[in-house]
């Protein structure tokens, strides 16, 4: 069955390629109660009588298992049944029914299990390596204005055709588009013209607290939100909304660090190539005279050997690091950490990183806004829009000033009052945003989608015969 993915931007694409492990994952592994069933099986072929009472999950096994030859011969069976193989140290610590189920549902997932899914789309690094069948590669296509939007629409177009090809087939599936709204509202009408089912997870615009897309009901079969406000709203306007959380939890998850071991500063110059441009020269002049190590956080599209040669000549910082595609790795090390506004504001509080948010504008970006009267919003860092109130520092613009960068970062590697607010608040942020499953509730909600998909097929197949 064929599930189509469209995402535009970094953290789309880190979402995507999350979102394909997890429908992979959860469609190769059998129900709970079918396992239990089946592993019953095998006991009574084996003759193990003492597991006859394998119905109750936590009836104990402990008393009796001695690995004597009708132990071995069961595991030996249960390998071969499940084509598996059962390590000696995880036999040792079953004690209940369940934890040979757990054991089972967990090892018979593998690669001689393959997904009864065929995956494409629009994507990029991260997708392609999840198993996306890419039609179009949205690595470069951000762009946050007119003007930066004009450098990308080649790409965009060509790209955006492509994908509608893909989705004017004759035998649809599951249309999965992911943010970006400039291509994906007019895929999503598409798809579902052409008969796909829809499941948009992170609508445009869903931080929103006002209002959300007015056409996205009529777009999408199912919405998956990361901010509760956005769902209620969405439900209220006639469309069928979940909230499961924020997704960005789950890729984040068990990111924590021992404070001690947290040294740097953590740079985030941006996934767009014009936020790059605009940020790094004042961010070398603010960080060139700190004596601590900077490590940066590159979007996977940034060639690592020319970006270190840039920062160098404009800092005349020879001792930094640079990371490519790997932001929590990054931000688990560091003390402090200067970001561009974004995503990755988010992953910097989930990962207890103290941060200042920095944004500026290219002279096209700024003569943009002056023309067409563009106000300035309450906020442009996630973590106080979601709090909805002044947590961290936000610089932009002209605020964005080294003396001032520099200042702030400085008072955020030390212990005090700013860093503990900071600190405060992620806890809190914590909590609003959710369950750190997001992502795993989205597939299941996928597979439910494409289930459905399935019958109505076999019925209509039924019917013309």
């Amino acid at each position: 069955m064929k599930i189509f993915l469209s995402a535009g931007e970094a953290s789309g694409d880190a979402y995507a390629a999350r979102l394909v492990t997890e429908i992979r994952r959860l469609s190769q592994a059998l129900p709970a109660q079918q396992l239990e069933q089946m592993i019953w099986e095998v006991a009574k072929e084996e003759g193990i009588s003492r597991l006859k009472e394998f119905i109750d999950p936590n009836a104990s096994i402990t008393d009796t298992w001695d690995f004597g030859s009708e132990d071995i011969e069961f595991i030996m069976a249960l390998e071969d049944k499940f084509k598996i193989k059962i390590p000696d140290d995880e036999i040792s610590t079953w004690k209940v029914n369940n934890d040979i189920v757990q054991t089972v549902k967990r090892l018979h997932v593998s690669e001689d299990n393959p997904s009864p899914f065929m995956f494409s789309g629009v994507g990029g690094q991260k997708s392609k390596i999840a198993g996306v069948k890419l039609v179009a590669d949205s690595s470069r296509w951000g762009a946050i204005s007119i003007v930066q939007a004009l450098r990308t629409v080649p790409k965009v177009f060509t790209g955006y055709y492509s994908a509608k090809a893909s989705l004017s087939t004759k035998s649809p599936g599951l249309f999965i588009p992911i943010d970006f709204g400039y291509a994906n509202i007019r895929l999503a009408r598409h798809a579902k013209n052409k008969g796909w089912k829809v499941l948009y997870f992170v609508p445009p615009g869903s931080w929103r607290r006002d209002r959300q897309g007015a056409d996205l009901p009529q777009i999408a079969d199912k919405i998956v939100t990361p901010f509760e406000w956005s769902a209620e709203i969405l439900n209220k306007i006639g469309a069928d909304a979940y909230w499961f959380g924020h997704p960005i939890k789950q890729l984040v998850e068990g990111a924590k660090c021992n404070p001690e071991v947290k040294t740097t500063i953590a740079v985030l110059p941006g996934s767009r190539k014009h936020e790059i441009e605009a940020n790094l020269p004042v961010l070398a002049e603010a960080l060139r005279s700190i004596d601590r190590k900077c490590v940066f956080a590159l979007a996977p599209t940034e060639v690592e050997s020319e970006f270190r040669e840039t920062w160098n000549r404009l800092s005349g910082r020879n001792d930094d690091s640079f990371v490519v595609g790997d932001t929590g790795f990054v931000l688990r090390g560091a003390r402090a950490a200067v970001v561009c506004s974004g995503t990755a504001t988010l992953e910097a509080a989930l990962c207890e990183c103290p941060m200042v948010v920095v944004y500026r504008l290219t002279e096209g970006m700024q003569r943009e806004a002056k023309l067409l009267n563009i106000k300035r919003p309450k906020f442009i860092a996630l973590p106080n829009i979601i709090l909805d109130r002044p947590s961290i520092p936000e610089l932009v613009q002209e605020e964005a000033s080294p003396e001032k960068i520099r200042q702030l970062i400085e008072n955020l590697l030390q212990d005090g009052q700013e860093r503990e607010h900071q600190l405060s608040d992620f806890h809190e942020l914590d909590s609003l945003l959710g369950p750190s499953d997001a992502i795993t509730k989205t597939a299941e909600l996928a597979l439910d989608m494409l289930t459905d998909i399935a019958k109505s097929g076999c019925e209509n197949q039924c019917q013309t015969s």
